[in-house]
């Protein structure tokens, strides 16, 4: 283990451990709630630090999404071939143990093709439930309130989205919630 975590603290346990058992890629604010429920006064900037830490150690690997900030998951996980499910209502983002398989006639002649990524995107069964659940009820729904939309939204409205550390992620998106939750409000 390298230098960045011998001292492995309470804190740094609880965030290695709910990324090692989650079964899906995780958010750093998803880190966060479900470390908190380990070490309750665990604070954000922690779970980036021990996520950097994680990195390097190669414990964890960023998993990057095309328009988003990464999610992380074990290495162990990412070692098996898998693709991703993104879900544009929460922002989970889920393990697909399936593949399309051969691809070489997609690719243009001339090409040699030496891997893929694949990343399906839609609503998880989570917000297809809350949705139809919403669309039943007389409450009406929030436009931007992640609480009222999703219970794990990757977006902390209270960040203004610009947490993520340089080391961890180069982009980042707005922190607007609204692309995520606009179509759950209609």
């Amino acid at each position: 283990m390298a230098n960045s975590m011998v001292r492995n603290t309470r804190q740094r346990e609880a965030i290695r451990r709910v990324i090692e058992e989650a079964g899906r890629p995780l958010g750093p604010h998803e880190i966060l709630v479900e470390a908190q429920r380990q070490v309750p006064r665990l604070g954000i900037a922690t779970v980036y630090r021990t996520i950097n830490a994680l990195i390097e150690d190669q414990v964890i690997v960023p998993v990057p999404i095309p328009g988003g900030p990464p999610r992380y998951e074990a290495r162990v996980a990412a070692e098996t071939h898998h693709h991703h499910f993104l879900c544009q209502h929460c922002g989970r983002l889920f393990d697909i143990s399936g593949c399309p398989g051969e691809l070489t006639s997609l690719i243009p002649p001339g090409f040699e093709l030496s891997g893929h990524d694949l990343l399906l995107r839609g609503t998880c069964a989570a917000c297809v439930t809350q949705h139809q659940q919403t669309n039943s009820s007389s409450r009406p729904v929030e436009k931007n309130d992640c609480r009222s939309q999703a219970r794990n939204c990757q977006h902390d409205p209270t960040s203004g989205g610009n947490r993520e550390p340089q080391n961890v992620s180069a982009s980042r998106s707005s922190g607007s919630c609204s692309t995520l939750h606009d179509a759950a409000a209609e």
